[in-house]
């Protein structure tokens, strides 16, 4: 396939004003600096940040508690995703996660916490309940254009990998191309359809850049797809 275009952009960064998550993150970025130092010298053992984990995990969890803005909320439920995964307790973060749904005071939030549900289902051969899902959270993220674009993404991965319906999947893919192009997803859906963007221009946010390489972020799901994949 040939390329598509997409128009060159220049983003500024827009960093989110929450003096608590801002902490966090220093510390999560600290924690992910020696781990990565660990893993240099094969000294990894997860067992050895089990305080550091428990720490930023609670104090992900007070910011989700405690802050208004829903952006705050998806960065803090992002990284406790992480940190849950780094930990390897994935059933702790399900736990804490139906926890949240059940609570009438996390309406408002229900979206960002339903996107972890998906791969649940995946997992359990349930394609038609992951891809409600997705699109129940489109129709609720109205307002959040990146959200949109991780659902779009994910059901794109869905019907490739699992269900093996090109033609869906390039619709989503598609539509994250041609409707989002300034989203930094724009570049790996390209990639799921076999195509090169023009002038892109990938954006991270600083935090996102100093992650890369250090062992606990990745995209969550892409990367979950090639493991699962593999094992087949």
């Amino acid at each position: 396939m040939g390329k598509l275009s997409i128009t060159e952009r220049t983003v500024e960064s827009n960093p989110i004003d929450s003096k608590p998550l801002k902490d966090a993150d220093e510390k999560y970025l600290a924690l992910l600096r020696k781990i990565s130092e660990d893993t240099k010298t094969a000294k990894y053992d997860k067992n050895k940040y089990a305080n550091d984990f428990a720490d930023l995990i609670e104090d992900y969890k007070n910011i989700v508690n405690t802050e208004k803005e829903k952006q705050i909320v998806k960065a803090a439920l992002s990284k406790l995703n992480h940190l849950y995964k780094g930990k390897e307790d994935k059933n702790s973060f399900d736990d804490y996660l139906t926890q949240l749904s059940n609570r009438k005071e996390y309406e408002e939030i229900l979206p960002y916490v339903h996107r972890y549900f998906i791969w649940d289902y995946v997992d359990k051969k349930d394609y038609e309940n992951s891809i409600a899902i997705a699109d129940d959270i489109i129709k609720a993220a109205t307002n959040d254009e990146d959200l949109t674009c991780e659902m779009l993404y994910e059901k794109g991965l869905i019907y490739k990998y699992y269900l093996d319906n090109k033609n869906k999947a390039e619709e989503n893919f598609t539509e994250i191309i041609t409707k989002h192009s300034q989203s930094i997803l724009a570049e790996l859906a390209a990639k799921e359809m076999g195509v090169e963007l023009q002038k892109s221009e990938k954006y991270t946010t600083a935090i996102d850049k100093q992650e890369e390489g250090y062992g606990l972020y990745n995209y969550p799901n892409l990367d979950r797809v090639r493991r699962s994949l593999a094992t087949v």
